[in-house]
C-alpha cells in the first residue's frame, strides 16, 4: 500500500481530537504524549498488570482484525490494506516502538490514546480504531453514547481553530445491514483542504476502556460499506 494519504491522515487527526475532547484532553497527540511522560517506558507505572486488569490489544490475522476485549472484528473490504507495523508505530510513537499490553495500559492510564488498528484504500477511504481509558470518574459516569456526545462542543471549537468547518452532527445508532449489530454512533462532515470529509464514528465500552472506530471518505456513500465489515464476535 502507498502512503496513508492526506485524507486518511486527516481522519486520524479527527479521531484523536474526538477522543481527547470527550476525555477533557487538549486535542492534540503531542500534548497527550506530554501528559503521559515516561509511563510507557516502564510497566510499573500501571496500577495492575494488563492481565489483572483484563486488558489486551487487538490482533490482525490475514485480512481480519479482532479485538476480544470489545468482542469485535473487522474484515478488510476489497481494495483496503492494514497499515504495517512501522506505520502503526509512528501513530503510537507517544507510547513507544516495542509495546507489551502492560506498556499500552500504562500509557492509557496516563492519558495517551492508543491506535489499535488502521486501514485504508488507495483513494483515501479509511477506518481507524483507537482505545482510550475509561477508568476516571468522568469517564466511568458515561456510556458509549455519552462518550460521543461529550465531544461535540469542544470538537467544533478545535476544528474551527484549525481552519476546518464542522458540518451538522447526527447522533444515533448504527445498525449493520448485514448482521444487525448495533453501535452508538455519530455522523459528521468536515470541510478541510478544499474538500468535504464524511465520517461515521461508532463507540463501544468494555471494562475501563472505550473503543472508537471511525470510517471516513470523501464519498459519503462509501461509509456504510466500510462499517459493514465491523461486526460483533458472537
Amino acid at each position: 500500500m502507498k502512503a496513508f494519504g492526506k485524507i486518511a491522515a486527516l481522519a486520524l487527526t479527527l479521531a484523536m481530537a474526538l477522543v481527547l475532547t470527550a476525555c477533557g484532553g487538549s486535542g492534540s497527540s503531542s500534548s497527550a504524549s506530554a501528559s503521559s511522560g515516561s509511563a510507557a517506558a516502564s510497566s510499573s507505572a500501571v496500577s495492575v498488570s494488563a492481565a489483572e486488569a483484563g486488558f489486551e490489544r487487538g490482533a490482525i490475522q490475514g485480512d481480519t482484525y479482532t479485538n476480544e476485549l470489545f468482542a469485535v472484528q473487522f474484515v478488510l473490504p476489497e481494495g483496503f490494506a492494514f497499515l504495517d507495523d512501522e506505520q502503526m508505530a509512528s501513530l503510537n510513537e507517544a507510547i513507544g516502538t516495542v509495546l507489551s499490553d502492560d506498556d499500552v495500559l500504562a500509557a492509557l492510564e496516563s492519558g495517551t490514546v492508543y491506535y489499535d488498528m488502521a486501514a485504508a484504500a488507495e483513494d483515501g477511504a479509511n477506518i481507524n480504531v483507537v482505545i482510550t481509558y475509561a477508568g476516571t470518574p468522568e469517564a466511568e459516569a458515561i456510556d458509549a453514547a455519552g462518550f460521543l456526545k461529550a465531544s461535540e462542543t469542544q470538537l467544533k471549537s478545535q476544528l474551527e481553530a484549525a481552519n476546518m468547518k464542522l458540518g451538522d452532527i447526527e447522533f444515533g445508532t448504527y445498525v449493520n445491514a448485514k448482521t444487525g449489530d448495533e453501535f452508538p454512533s455519530m455522523k459528521l462532515s468536515v470541510e478541510a483542504q478544499g474538500a468535504t470529509l464524511y465520517e461515521e464514528m461508532v463507540c463501544l465500552k468494555a471494562k475501563d476502556y472505550f473503543m472508537l472506530a471511525t470510517a471516513s471518505s470523501l464519498d459519503e456513500a462509501q461509509i456504510a460499506p466500510i462499517l459493514e465489515n465491523l461486526t460483533l464476535v458472537k
